[in-house]
């Protein structure tokens, strides 16, 4: 992918990119799922777990506006979002990618860790 980029092939590269933003959307998403609510509330399972509530106590703002900013980034690049011409941004290089892809590998463990204490 960065050497689409490097040679230029931009068509090539953002749809690269789009892929991959909606595959990191989709990790956000299942983070969110099994990480931040413990299993507790689960996609096409039709109970929720009540008797789990309280190990989502320490959910906190921090985590919130870090998922926030994760899935307002995600959503720009995802295909089928279009913006306005005037609203968009350049496709971003691959080490804001890889960054955006680190920060959900952060807020996990950082879940995980305080979690564990």
């Amino acid at each position: 992918m960065t050497s689409c980029f490097r040679e230029g092939h931009r068509a090539t590269y953002e749809r690269e990119v789009q892929r991959l933003y909606g595959l990191l959307r989709a990790a956000w998403e299942r983070a969110v799922e099994e990480v931040l609510l413990e299993s507790i509330v689960e996609r096409y399972r039709p109970s929720v777990q009540t008797q789990h509530i309280a190990k989502i106590a320490d959910i906190g703002e921090e985590d919130c506006r870090i998922l926030d900013v994760a899935m307002t980034t995600c959503s720009r690049w995802l295909a089928g979002h279009d913006q306005a011409a005037a609203a968009r941004a350049p496709i971003p290089e691959s080490n804001v990618l890889k960054a955006d892809i680190e920060a959900l590998e952060s807020w996990v463990a950082s879940i995980r860790t305080r979690r564990r204490q």
